[in-house]
């Protein structure tokens, strides 16, 4: 069993602990924040063994195996480095960090430790996304053409959120390009590829709405992202024989299979999308590797330039 710490009380931690509550080879010991009653108030609220008034706290902790880090995006490389050097393995919430030579130095570093590095990337462990590739291999639907998703979230957030602040890592191309990008990257072999972006700029100094279009190999890839918009989160694959869907495809549960014969709807229900993920990464760690073979250190590290050089587009 291995003891997970948490640094940071964001959102996002309430899903992650329920997530590992729902494995078999990890707990979550402590939590970790800046403010030491909120630490306090988290870890007794998700019944949790230990607190930590700090970051650097938690990542003294010699019972600590692993850490999560999902900090705002800005520090994944400064407390993410802090973990690797600490000799804890690590999985850093997308966007793994906000340049380049900051991911390459990570999985450097972690290579020297050797300790377990990974990009916390669900969307590739789900059993929609085994279930594509399968049917993708089976050519179902013929020669693919064409690619759509669309990733938007009603946000909300006040002028002052640090989501609004493109120097801290905000914006919606930074929060959610990977889950489209890594997941199509997995299915299909994006070695050469052109892309280009449009963005609307939101409040503060971030984007709201990016476009991004791909051409890789004979295929073009349109992506939408958007924080504040009501919309359908969708990929879907257009192929010359039909086409598949999938709804919420960064945590889907169903596809749907249109080809000339039918349309066939298939159901994989689950509890927690973190899950499989973690099971991934117990697979990893009882295998004493130090990346993952699917969430792969050049996946990556190609995904963190991709969304760098697009940036450049919009300043």
């Amino acid at each position: 069993m291995y003891n997970i710490g948490i640094l940071s009380t964001a959102s996002i931690v309430p899903r992650f602990i329920e997530g590992v509550r729902l494995s078999s080879s990890f707990r979550v010991l402590g939590i970790a924040s800046r403010d030491n009653e909120k630490a306090k108030e988290y870890a007794s609220k998700y019944l949790l063994e230990r607190s930590y008034g700090s970051y650097e706290e938690l990542l003294a902790d010699r019972d600590i195996d692993i850490v999560y880090l999902p900090l705002i995006n800005s520090l994944h490389f400064k407390y993410g480095k802090m973990a690797i050097e600490s000799g804890k393995h690590v999985i850093i919430e997308k966007p793994f960090v906000l340049h380049k030579k900051e991911a390459i130095e990570l999985f450097e570093l972690a290579k020297q430790r050797k300790v377990f590095l990974m990009e916390a990337q669900k969307a590739l462990f789900l059993k929609t996304t085994r279930r594509l590739k399968e049917l993708l291999a089976g050519n179902i639907i013929g020669n693919v053409k064409y690619l759509e998703a669309n990733l938007f979230f009603k946000a909300n957030y006040p002028e002052e959120h640090w989501m609004n602040d493109h120097e801290k890592g905000g914006g919606c191309l930074y929060g959610s390009f990977s889950y489209p990008f890594e997941l199509v990257s997995y299915l299909f072999p994006i070695d050469e590829y052109e892309a280009k972006a449009s963005f609307i700029k939101g409040r503060g100094s971030s984007d709201c709405l990016a476009l991004v279009q791909m051409h890789f190999g004979n295929k073009l890839f349109n992506i939408a992202i958007g924080m504040d918009i009501d919309g359908d989160n969708v990929l879907v694959i257009h192929g010359d024989k039909g086409s598949i869907r999938i709804k919420d495809f960064h945590r889907g549960d169903r596809i749907e299979i249109r080809t000339i014969e039918e349309t066939v709807i298939e159901e994989y229900p689950h509890q927690s999308e973190f899950v499989y993920e973690l099971e991934h990464i117990a697979k990893c760690l009882e295998d004493g590797f130090l990346t993952s073979p699917v969430c792969t250190s050049n996946l990556t590290i190609r995904t963190v330039a991709l969304v760098e050089e697009l940036y450049e587009e919009f300043q």
